[in-house]
């Protein structure tokens, strides 16, 4: 849960919070409620996202290109998850170890360039700006070693 809120909640536990708290937790959730409608939008559209990317792949090895592809869906979906959390850290302990494990490939880079033009076009500026933290997260991750 965003550090965030879960301070505000245990204080709640011993105390009503002040009118400054009150709002702050309000403007938490409020973002909360947009990051979840990015995430959902993510959710349901995920194969119309990713099937664009997959038909301008460079032709490579089947295998290659099914292991590439799972990586970005699995970086997408941490990244989406973090997002909704609000927490970078989120995206480090479930995902980013594990992509950092994963054997690199030069299509990991070109499916980056790729699927970042996508979910511009997909989610518009506002749910990328949501995004694109957690995002770049996922591309450091991939393209590092």
């Amino acid at each position: 849960m965003n550090a965030t809120v879960l301070t505000l909640l245990n204080t709640a536990e011993q105390r009503y919070l002040d009118a400054a708290e009150q709002q702050q937790l309000w403007q938490q959730l409020q973002g909360m409620s947009q990051r979840l409608a990015v995430y959902e939008q993510l959710r349901s559209q995920e194969a119309q996202i990713f099937r664009p990317v997959a038909r301008q792949m460079p032709t490579v090895d089947e295998a290659t290109a099914t292991s590439v592809l799972r990586d970005w869906v699995g970086a997408l979906r941490g990244a989406a998850l973090a997002m909704v959390l609000d927490s970078p850290e989120t995206f480090d302990q479930r995902v980013g170890q594990w992509l950092q494990s994963r054997p690199r490939h030069p299509l990991h880079a070109t499916v980056a360039q790729l699927l970042e033009a996508q979910l511009k076009t997909v989610l518009g500026a506002q749910g990328w700006s949501l995004l694109s933290p957690y995002w770049e997260q996922a591309r450091r991750c991939l393209s590092s070693h």
